[in-house]
């Protein structure tokens, strides 16, 4: 217990001397971009995002073609033909016409599906899982641009704050130099000891321009994802501090199986897999359909050039009898697709519990390494406050000295490392549970 509470209270100091260092004290800046604010911007602008909210709209839309089955097709129709030669015959010496050599017919017709055995309502659920699909796969998308936006978000803060341990050694290493050379001005240092000090100078802002670097890779990303111009300059602010600790495997599963995006996904493949089924199934059911028409055409005796009002009412029954085995074959097909389906539910769920396994693994890593690092950094800081106290009083060398001042930058840099693989392990395990990210 004495152990762990010497750890929790140096992670405590470190992390306040490093929050300090980037002036995360300060009244934030009101231009400023938060994490919660990044991701908000992301999901907003993205346009992969907005794409698939168009296929949502689009299965919306097919939804409604499979309920304009359930009304009447009416349709409206006009002919006309000229007929030649006119048939006709001779009675009483008196030519008599038997049809107009201009034929007009205008009709309006109905035609209604009576009844289907439910086709039309399986199609109508079918198209509803498509569209279930297509909203959970939006909400996939939008987990994994979180943890993009997060990764870049937190990578941005790492590089800054790494930046700014070199800056720190740089300045030690500088005020170091100058110190060296009046010693060599009084004798009591040689050049070789002002060179020593210069190569580490130079070695520092080598590993600064790589930092830099990088740094502005990360800021070119963030700006992708946020969908801003990349002349903008983003000013980031958030904490920087080790993650709290972890729930038990259980219960991460329990909450995963619910929430995991990919798992909703293959359970809405499988539901449309089994509509599919029941849909292709009805293909040898008879329909019942009703037709009527009225409309006006001429022909009609006793006289023939008049337009006359008629009428048409029906009803059929349509019996598929044979069509070469196709349902049959479409049935199987379907079943084969429910039979995929369950086994990738399957196989995504062990997925999962791999997932969270490797998460608490390399977070309970990294808390242990930083733990370790931790104690890294006080102790570098203890020996380059005893190598300057030596060097001062003559009793130290100087590459005793830069040693131990390049030990404490490695020590800072080590320990940011490990707080920033902490951080996104942290985060790795709440994406393996579902855990919702974005807002």
């Amino acid at each position: 217990m004495r152990n762990e509470f010497y750890f929790t209270k140096l992670l405590l100091i470190i992390s306040l001397i490093l929050c300090s260092e980037m002036g995360f004290g300060k009244t934030a800046d009101p231009d400023s971009l938060s994490l919660n604010k990044a991701i908000k911007l992301t999901i907003q602008n993205y346009p992969l995002i907005k794409q698939q909210q168009e296929k949502i709209k689009a299965a919306e839309y097919k939804i409604e073609q499979q309920k304009s089955f359930y009304y009447p097709d009416i349709t409206g129709e006009a002919d006309y033909a000229r007929i030649g030669p006119l048939p006709s015959f001779v009675f009483g010496g008196e030519e008599l016409i038997l049809a107009p050599a201009d034929n007009y017919d205008i009709n309006v017709g109905l035609n209604q599906q009576i009844f289907d055995f439910g086709k039309r309502d399986a199609s109508v659920e079918l198209m509803k899982s498509f569209k279930q699909s297509a909203s959970d796969n939006v909400d996939l998308i939008k987990s994994n641009l979180t943890y993009r936006t997060l990764q870049t978000f937190y990578s941005i803060l790492f590089l800054q704050q790494s930046i700014s341990v070199k800056d720190t050694q740089i300045a030690s290493l500088n005020a170091h130099l100058d110190v060296t050379n009046k010693k060599v001005q009084s004798g009591t240092a040689t050049e070789y000891d002002a060179l020593s000090t210069q190569v580490r100078i130079s070695q520092a802002q080598s590993e600064k321009i790589e930092l830099l670097n990088q740094l502005k890779q990360q800021q070119i990303i963030l700006n992708e994802l946020l969908g801003v111009p990349q002349d903008t300059t983003l000013i980031i602010k958030g904490d920087f501090l080790a993650p709290s600790s972890i729930m038990n495997l259980d219960s991460l599963t329990t909450v995963a199986f619910q929430e995991r995006p990919e798992l909703k996904l293959a359970e809405d493949e499988l539901n449309s897999s089994r509509l599919q089924e029941h849909l292709v199934s009805l293909g040898d059911m008879p329909s019942l359909n009703a037709h009527l028409s009225y409309g006006f055409k001429n022909g009609y005796e006793p006289n023939i050039f008049v337009l006359r009002g008629n009428w048409v009412a029906a009803v059929s029954v349509d019996v598929p009898l044979f069509n070469g085995f196709l349902t049959s074959n479409k049935v199987s097909e379907a079943k084969v697709n429910s039979s995929t389906a369950v086994l990738n539910i399957v196989t995504i769920k062990r997925t999962i519990v791999s997932d969270i396994q490797q998460a608490m693994s390399d977070l309970n890593s990294n808390l242990d390494k930083l733990k370790s690092t931790l104690t890294q950094v006080y102790f570098a800081q203890e020996t380059v406050q005893q190598s300057i106290a030596r060097y001062n009083s003559g009793v130290g060398t100087n590459l005793d000295l830069l040693d131990a001042e390049t030990s404490l930058a490695q020590a800072k840099l080590f320990n940011l490392q490990d707080l920033f693989r902490s951080i996104l392990s942290s985060y790795e395990l709440k994406k393996a549970v579902g855990d919702i990210l974005y807002f």
